[in-house]
């Protein structure tokens, strides 16, 4: 009750004359507390909005930074969530929320995606690296695959090989023409109407930098969902829209595979769910660190 009534007045400024029906959580990960709200406007016809608000956990954009940030994406042909309120909406028990609309569809597959999924997903991120970044300067860069990897990396003597060629590396910082990034692109951020994909979310972790980065990002998620087939199918579809350095996305799918089994502890995920994606993600750090321990004795150089 005391939630229902934190939102009473914010709905009386947002809607005059609405009336607050319900208020419920939604499903989502540990970076955001996500609400929403059911509102009569008059006698049969109603709306829904969501509310959105970081969590001690988040460690992306600040809610300030992320509403001027999606201000500019609703301007670009991303599927977006319209934004309801150019200001940051704040509850009478003092929370800061983003207010945007209630997109109507689907959440990601639970199960395997299928090839209308896949191409669906590559179109969509492919157009957000196609994106005009003059305006999105102020985003941080995302650049450098070995920032911080070494704190991600698992212990043991097993990665000693691996530790060891990554630490070998001279500047491995992007140097090609940077792209919007999403950084966080996996099913459950994004709704779906059949196999199409109508609103891209949680764009908290947006970034300019490397497309790598992103695809990275993308190909382990589906990895846990389609095998390591299903990830190389994805490789190729977005390859058909945008251009792949073979080198520097393995050195992302190192960095982001380090990470998931570093984090995932914290995710809240079912044991089962859990096991099936630390052994994933470290089925990827072994494939692609050996792949590149191998082309190294062999002498094959590579476009940073």
């Amino acid at each position: 009750m005391k939630d229902f009534d934190s939102f009473k007045l914010l709905v009386d400024q947002l809607f005059p004359g609405g009336k607050l029906k319900k208020v419920q959580p939604m499903t989502g990960g540990v970076s955001a507390t996500v609400l929403l709200l059911e509102i009569e406007l008059s006698k049969k016809n109603f709306t829904k909005i969501v509310l959105r608000s970081p969590t001690s956990n988040h460690s992306g954009l600040n809610i300030d930074q992320e509403l001027e940030f999606l201000k500019k994406l609703q301007l670009t042909d991303i599927p977006v969530p319209k934004i309801i309120s150019n200001k940051v909406l704040i509850s009478t028990d003092n929370k800061k929320y983003i207010g945007m609309e209630f997109v109507q569809g689907m959440d990601g597959p639970s199960s395997e995606l299928s090839q209308a999924n896949l191409q669906e997903m590559a179109v969509i991120l492919s157009k957000i690296h196609s994106q005009d970044i003059s305006q999105f300067t102020s985003l941080p860069k995302r650049i450098n695959p070995l920032e911080e990897l070494f704190t991600f990396m698992p212990k043991g003597y097993e990665w000693k090989e691996l530790k060891k060629y990554l630490k070998g590396l001279k500047d491995v910082s992007f140097q090609g023409n940077k792209t919007l990034l999403h950084g966080d692109f996996w099913p459950q951020n994004l709704i779906w109407q059949k196999d199409s994909i109508i609103a891209v979310l949680d764009w908290e972790d947006a970034s300019i930098g490397d497309p790598m980065s992103d695809l990275a990002v993308s190909c382990l998620e589906i990895r846990y969902k389609n095998g390591r087939n299903g990830m190389y199918e994805f490789i190729q579809k977005y390859s058909n829209y945008h251009k792949i350095n073979n080198y520097r996305l393995k050195l992302w799918l190192i960095y982001v595979s380090a990470a998931a089994q570093y984090f995932m502890g914290d995710w809240r995920l079912s044991k089962e769910t859990e096991d099936l994606m630390r052994k994933e993600s470290i089925l990827t750090l072994k494939e692609i660190g050996e792949n590149l321990i191998l082309n190294e004795n062999k002498g094959v150089r590579y476009e940073i």
